[in-house]
């Protein structure tokens, strides 16, 4: 083979100086013609000899050469799948899902594939990972669907391994262009949160301050207590916009010392006295308080700058610490903030403290109160509905059966349960589906909606298709 292959490389050499000089300049060897004999080569004239023998040279010497030793390690193999796949009209199923507005069904598909112990095949993957390739969103749907089999297989690919990228293609995130620079960092942070931080820690000197503005709130992805020394440096930034996010990220970790910090100063402004709360603001506001990353606004709002310095206060301190302080529960935690002047802002500001500190004692009392009090202003803003995705299912089912079973059984449009009903991801149990459908079947026949809107009952049914329990049917 190696002979071979040297004859047809000293040929192909030789053919090439023929074609670059030209048949004018230099003389065919006296061996022309058996080489063209050898080949089989029919043209008629030495230029058309020439390129029909270089043609045919050219691929033979491409398929006589020897392929080099694979000198890596070889990669174990993958993993067996577990379970039997699942039919082909499932599949077809995933797919309505995943492009049709059924998305909302995606996790239940999950749950009872595996709970019947069942696999896509192997033959729709690839298609599934071409889409994920070309629609990158896709790629968080899908993750939950493969077994570590598949995930084997990704690795291998010269294309589907851009989805699962290695920790050395985070390294250049400084080189990215605006939003892809926090993109990728936040990306990096996903994949491993101490080496994403200590990259940002190295570099953070040689980005401008409106670079370090962008990125640092991507440390928001698994943050945790660990980070709470660089953001503090970074809190003692001269910029104001590097200050306000590094004081976000620290109100999120409930024992940081900024956090401490913070719930000294508001200790002295909400005094519980006698089971009823007293505010005592300040004559000032302390002029501390934009080294804290807190900058009141709203001048000509109800109570000022200083109420809303107060309100960013109290967003920023975990729930529980009112509790602990007071020694009172969550449902007198909340019942307190009621009965003060600005209660509105309060209440809101006990929203944003548990979104940045969740906990489901004060979730569920805060809840509660919107639904007893049935007042829209309370929880129709993007915040307050940021906070009924967190609930859990008992308490949801719960919820909504009591507040049915007192003020139902029709749900009035642009209220709390017609919009958490709608909404919701939550498995709706037996009894509450019951309450729902057949309280408005009973309205329906007795012609009892004269005055009511019933359009939004198309939303929540929808939401009843996708979270009630098929063997009702």
């Amino acid at each position: 083979m190696e002979k071979g292959n040297t004859a047809t490389s000293q040929l192909w050499s030789a053919l090439l100086r023929n074609v670059l000089l030209g048949t004018d300049q230099v003389s065919l060897p006296e061996t022309w013609q058996q080489t063209l004999d050898a080949y089989r080569v029919n043209a008629d004239d030495t230029p058309a000899q020439l390129l029909e023998l270089a043609g045919k040279t050219h691929l033979l010497k491409k398929g006589a050469e020897t392929l080099p030793r694979w000198a890596d390690a070889i990669p174990s193999p993958p993993p067996k799948n577990a379970g039997q796949a699942c039919s082909w009209r499932s599949v077809q199923h995933l797919q309505l899902i995943l492009t049709g507005h059924h998305e909302r069904a995606l996790p239940e598909f999950i749950r009872l594939l595996a709970q019947h112990k069942k696999r896509l095949p192997a033959e729709s993957i690839p298609p599934l990972l071409d889409q994920c390739t070309a629609t990158p969103a896709l790629w968080t749907l899908i993750q939950p669907l493969l077994s570590e089999a598949e995930f084997w297989i990704i690795r291998q690919h010269p294309h589907w391994s851009r989805l699962l990228p290695q920790l050395s293609a985070f390294d250049d995130w400084p080189s990215g262009k605006g939003k892809e620079q926090y993109e990728q960092l936040a990306a990096y942070r996903q994949a491993d949160p101490v080496a994403a931080r200590d990259s940002l820690s190295d570099h953070w000197l040689n980005l401008d301050h409106r670079t370090q503005a962008r990125v640092l709130p991507a440390l928001a992805v698994n943050l945790s207590a660990k980070d709470e020394a660089f953001l503090q440096h970074c809190l003692e930034s001269k910029r104001k916009e590097i200050r306000i996010a590094a004081g976000d990220l620290l109100t999120r970790l409930p024992e940081s010392d900024l956090v401490e910090q913070l719930f000294l100063l508001a200790k002295d402004v909400l005094q519980y006295q006698g089971n009823r709360l007293k505010i005592v603001l300040p004559e000032r506001i302390p002029t501390g308080s934009k080294a804290y990353g807190i900058y009141p606004t709203g001048s000509k709002m109800p109570g000022g700058l200083k109420v809303n310095w107060l309100q960013q206060l109290v967003g920023r301190i975990p729930f529980s610490h009112w509790t602990q302080h007071w020694k009172i529960t969550a449902p007198e935690l909340v019942q307190l903030f009621t009965q003060v002047d600005n209660a509105l802002l309060l209440l809101q500001a006990l929203n944003e403290s548990l979104l940045r500190h969740p906990e489901t004692a004060g979730r569920q009392a805060l809840i509660r109160w919107w639904l007893l009090s049935g007042q829209e202003v309370l929880w129709n803003n993007k915040k307050a509905k940021a906070l009924l995705p967190q609930t859990e299912a008992a308490f949801f089912n719960e919820s909504l059966t009591k507040w049915l079973e007192q003020f139902g059984p029709l749900i009035p449009a642009d209220t709390l349960p017609a919009h958490w009903l709608s909404t919701s991801t939550n498995p709706w149990s037996p009894q509450l589906s019951k309450i729902i459908v057949l309280g408005f079947q009973d309205v329906i026949q007795g012609r009892r909606t004269a005055n009511w809107h019933l359009w939004h009952y198309r939303q929540i049914f929808e939401a009843a298709a996708y979270g009630s329990d098929p063997s009702l049917l």
